[in-house]
């Protein structure tokens, strides 16, 4: 958190902030009043301090950009931006020194802060994760940063929805820098290769072994001794199941096929799809 935000707004953009929900790497976020609609959101917002937080200025666009393309149930709705430049509030040329993204304002817990529900909520809750991203796929864009921590699940109605598209980009493209989250990478995310739906696949394979296992897959990337991101190289890697039996084998085959290290040899996000429905029905 930066200097220029380590006093809590009380209005951001017209908007009425209503309370502080917490804080991210260089973020604040609110659950804000919109007076005009009479609706609460919540707003991450940022503050340009010196050129090295412009990434995260970018970061918000880019979410924002990706994120209003987005429309379905299990993931976060995105209602607006707003932005103010060097020179005053929509004026013209400068630099963005400020910027705020209202979002749909969620009353829910991140799946990693929950003790692992049952196996058949298990099941429907990557049913609709996978759901989710396929619509992504379907519009042409990869999430890259699939973890428990980035799924909201309302515990009264077990319903989820995807947050935080700061690391989503157009599918295929390769980016300059390692990103995503060590424990959930992807090989080809540590070796900056092109980022495609396949990445999405791994990441969530990775998300189902950990909420299963509380541990992270093996196949994961993470990070060493001196900090930096590596593939953990496993030949030998258990199944699921041969940890905790109460995987059933179906779903423990799942994980396995998505974690494959070479993109290709992971199963497509429409079959992972078609398999948690079908588990979803047999244990009806």
């Amino acid at each position: 958190m930066n200097g220029a935000q380590k006093k809590l707004a009380r209005e951001l953009f017209g908007f009425r902030v209503h309370k502080h929900l917490g804080d991210g790497a260089q973020s604040r976020v609110y659950s804000v009043w919109e007076p005009k609609n009479h609706q609460l959101w919540a707003a991450k917002h940022v503050v340009l301090e010196d050129e090295k937080d412009q990434r995260w200025i970018d970061q918000v666009q880019l979410e924002y950009d990706i994120g209003s393309k987005l429309k379905h149930p299990a993931i976060r709705a995105i209602h607006l931006l707003k932005k103010e430049k060097s020179g005053g509030f929509g004026g013209i040329g400068g630099k963005v020194r400020e910027i705020a993204l209202f979002m749909e304002l969620i009353d829910a817990t991140p799946l990693s802060d929950i003790p692992r529900p049952t196996m058949d909520i298990c099941i429907d809750l990557f049913r609709q994760v996978a759901e989710g991203m396929q619509h992504m796929h379907d519009k042409g864009f990869v999430h890259a940063d699939m973890k428990p921590l980035n799924i909201l699940v309302d515990v009264e109605t077990w319903q989820a929805k995807i947050i935080d598209l700061g690391q989503a980009c157009k599918i295929g493209e390769t980016k300059e820098r390692r990103q995503g989250t060590p424990g959930f990478m992807a090989p080809e995310q540590v070796e900056l290769e092109p980022i495609t739906a396949q990445t999405d696949v791994f990441n969530l394979g990775a998300t189902m072994w950990w909420v299963l296992l509380r541990q992270h897959a093996p196949q994961a990337a993470r990070v060493d001794a001196e900090g930096r991101s590596l593939l953990w190289k496993d030949d030998s890697s258990p199944m699921p199941n041969a940890i905790d039996s109460s995987i059933p084998d179906r779903l423990a085959l799942l994980i396995s096929r998505c974690l494959e290290r070479e993109p290709h040899k992971r199963v497509k996000m429409s079959w992972v799809i078609s398999e948690l429905q079908e588990m979803s029905s047999v244990r009806a």
